[in-house]
């Protein structure tokens, strides 16, 4: 399974390479930028590019610079281009990737599946449950095994 991470700007840039089916390098080629530095922005090792290279970056994706402009300054906007006011909504690279990660697993998929046929409380529920058993296991993962 695909890692799912690396700031939003990692995870924007890989969401719409995949979504185009375009390579690292043929990112690089097009946009005029190094290989190694779009490398560094996917892998989320470079989260501060210049002005030339999310030009570069924007071309070589095929989109605006204005929107790899956006996220790498954390700048949420809509579909019409307003302004958003929740700085927590998720960006979209990250719930491509999310989706593309459940997509890819027979388990999650059946877990969305039943979970999007819950009514709101119940989804609150659900998600209480899984906080509790993630927290467990995180809590039982650096412990011996014990007798009982």
């Amino acid at each position: 399974m695909r890692k799912v991470g690396g700031g939003p700007l990692a995870r924007f840039v890989r969401g719409i390479m995949e979504a185009k089916g375009l390579k690292l390098e043929e990112v690089a080629r097009i946009g005029d930028l190094d290989p190694s530095y779009v490398s560094l922005i996917t892998s989320g090792k470079s989260r501060n590019p210049s002005a030339s290279k999310i030009k570069g970056l924007a071309k070589g994706l095929g989109i605006d610079a204005h929107q790899v402009l956006d996220v790498a300054a954390g700048i949420k906007r809509g579909a019409s281009g307003e302004w958003l006011e929740q700085p927590d909504s998720p960006d979209v690279g990250f719930v491509l990737e999310l989706m593309q990660s459940v997509v890819a697993n027979p388990g999650l998929m059946e877990i969305m599946e039943k979970a999007t046929t819950l009514s709101p409380e119940k989804q609150s529920i659900l998600v209480e449950v899984v906080r509790d058993f993630k927290a467990r296991q995180t809590g039982r993962s650096g412990k011996s095994s014990r007798k009982g």
